[in-house]
């Protein structure tokens, strides 16, 4: 895929960092989030076409553990061999410094992490907290193929989710739950982004209606909500704006040629997402550039761009060949 998202996906990472680390009112990393959500959904729009062409769909699977597993269990075991020498400050109500072997298997499994909120066991060891959106991610990776059986089971999906996702911001159910952290609330985001990349694919009525349709929802939702008290609930300002906002800008993007040096950007991007907690922690046990709010944010951030780079080369690089060759292989013979 050609496709101008490296620097995109880096910028979000660093909001995420932003919001973790520096304290505002306008919660940017949630903002983020919904970004990693719609690329998501458009680069997998991509991917289970060419493998459903293929007749391979088992392959997308194989290719999704290989991008999502390696550096997670990388910066997993760091973090729990880091928890039995320092005390972590950053975060610290999720890092239990007593080992617990179901916790730490329910960390690999990594989709029990979407539900922390839920599970004890976990709550209170929750080695990566930011990896919740990751388990959500999976979940969505396993489901989504299923989207393409019928037109009819995508489109009762979407509005199903978008009915999920309105109450849930009305504050009927819990919003920050229903309407960020689990995937009913959110699965039409994630389409929203598939939808983007099959009407560029096929120029297909459906995928465009589907779009115009997400878009339209939002902006109402966002119109009926402004300067309201319910705009307050959960996450309702930082997810309807950056649907509003970051889908125009992916769109751009999705139509700009590759470049090296984006792609270079982006490779840091996974890293940092997953790394930041654990950096901070260090800086804050060392009381190091602590004198102020932003030399921390800076410093913190540099130190996890390099440290998100040094994974890449050694550990990323080896399971992306090996996607690449999966893809090379399955592609070829359709």
């Amino acid at each position: 895929m050609k496709i101008m998202f490296g620097t995109f996906r880096y910028i979000l990472a660093v909001c995420v960092v932003i919001t973790h680390v520096y304290p505002m009112k306008f919660q940017i990393g949630i903002f983020a989030v919904i970004g990693f959500f719609m690329i998501s959904g458009y680069v997998m729009g991509h991917l289970v076409s060419r493998y459903r062409s293929a007749g391979q769909i088992q392959y997308f699977y194989i290719d999704r553990l290989l991008r999502i597993l390696p550096q997670y269990l990388l910066y997993l075991l760091l973090t729990q061999v880091s928890l039995f020498f320092i005390k972590f400050w950053f975060f610290s109500g999720y890092f239990s410094p007593d080992f617990s072997l179901p916790a730490f298997v329910l960390n690999i499994l990594l989709i029990p992490v979407n539900y922390f909120f839920w599970l004890p066991e976990i709550e209170k060891y929750l080695l990566i907290p930011q990896a919740w959106s990751l388990g959500l991610e999976e979940q969505f990776y396993l489901i989504f193929p299923l989207i393409f059986v019928s037109p009819w089971f995508r489109r009762i999906s979407v509005i199903l989710s978008m009915i999920v996702f309105a109450i849930g911001a009305t504050e009927v159910l819990a919003p920050e739950i229903w309407t960020y952290r689990l995937l009913p609330g959110v699965f039409f985001i994630f389409i929203l982004g598939t939808s983007l990349s099959s009407y560029q694919r096929n120029r297909d009525k459906e995928s465009l209606s589907t779009m115009s349709f997400i878009y339209i929802f939002t902006a109402i939702l966002f119109l009926c909500m402004f300067d309201r008290a319910s705009m307050e609930f959960g996450h309702n300002r930082e997810i309807l704006l950056a649907i509003l906002t970051l889908f125009p800008v992916l769109i751009v993007l999705s139509l700009m040629p590759r470049r090296k040096w984006d792609d270079f950007i982006g490779k840091a991007s996974y890293g940092i997402f997953l790394n930041h907690v654990l950096v901070y922690n260090y800086l804050q046990h060392y009381e190091l550039f602590m004198q102020s709010y932003e030399r921390h944010l800076v410093a913190g951030t540099i130190i996890s761009t390099v440290v998100a780079y040094l994974s890449y080369y050694l550990v990323e690089i080896v399971a992306e060949k090996y996607r690449h060759r999966i893809r090379r292989n399955v592609f070829s013979e359709s």
